[in-house]
């Protein structure tokens, strides 16, 4: 059986490489991205290895979809939720597999409003991934 990302209201996760995967980022940054009308998207990440290389992903994605990337670094979530607002933002993604182990990674999404997305909402924008 094949292993496939773990998908909740907390966002989604998998094992860095292989059930999370930087086409899975910048094909969910590319939905995220036009469903919020394009524009900035604000970009965090978490101390993970593969955090760079998702977030590089996610750039990708939003660029598709005709957004701008804003890349905050490493930075917690709260920060890139106010961020988001405070910058006037479309949204925002967060990479990061939270408490799960060093393997995995893992993205969230958050709204312009700077909260994360409600899970009626990560349904709405993550259909067609």
């Amino acid at each position: 059986m094949h292993d496939l990302p773990m998908m909740s209201v907390s966002g989604i996760r998998g094992t860095a490489g292989k059930t999370f995967t930087p086409l899975l980022v910048s094909r969910i940054a590319y939905l995220q991205t036009k469903m919020a009308g394009g524009g900035k998207m604000v970009v965090g990440r978490d101390t993970r290895a593969s955090g760079e290389m998702f977030a590089r992903a996610a750039f990708r994605g939003i660029r598709a979809a005709g957004g701008i990337p804003v890349d905050l670094g490493i930075a917690p979530t709260p920060t890139i939720c106010v961020a988001a607002q405070e910058l006037g933002t479309s949204g925002g993604i967060i990479i990061t597999a939270s408490h799960n182990p060093i393997e995995y990674n893992g993205y969230k999404m958050v709204h312009g409003l700077g909260r994360l997305y409600r899970a009626g909402e990560c349904e709405k924008n993550l259909r067609g991934v």
